[in-house]
């Protein structure tokens, strides 16, 4: 998934169905929702837009700021009881992990900070052993 309706890899295809903010309508009542994003939007050059927290159209939701801020603020105002977390993953360019960690506190939602993730693969996606470490550094956190 993407967190912006742009995609992955997609230029001017509409990722809508594939995004967060249509897969955040669905997930039921959780205690705990963990938000892991914003990689697929990097590697795929994905705008990452202004901030903007309300009010959103199309157009925004194209663009990474808002589509995170529409995405929160949904899951804020449908899950008021749940906790939220935002995994920050590795090896994403300044923009976009100052973005995420900006859009996290405007709605004060803990962004989990991973780090030496093992990774394989073109687009580097996490090994066994890399999940493993991302479960770890999720428990620790939680365990704070």
């Amino acid at each position: 998934r993407s967190i912006s309706h742009n995609g992955f890899f997609a230029g001017d295809d509409d990722f809508h169905y594939h995004s967060f903010t249509t897969a955040c309508t669905n997930i039921g009542n959780p205690e705990l929702i963990i938000l892991f994003g914003g990689t697929n939007d990097a590697w795929g050059h994905a705008d990452v837009g202004e901030y903007k927290y309300s009010d959103w159209t199309e157009a925004d939701l194209r663009t990474v700021r808002p589509a995170l801020a529409y995405t929160l603020s949904y899951l804020k105002n449908h899950h008021k009881g749940a906790r939220i977390l935002f995994l920050l993953n590795t090896g994403l360019d300044a923009d976009y992990n100052t973005t995420m960690r900006t859009v996290c506190a405007e709605y004060g939602v803990g962004v989990v900070v991973l780090s030496g993730i093992e990774k394989t693969g073109e687009y580097p996606h996490p090994t066994p052993a890399g999940m493993e470490t991302i479960k770890n550094q999720l428990i620790n956190y939680l365990r704070k």
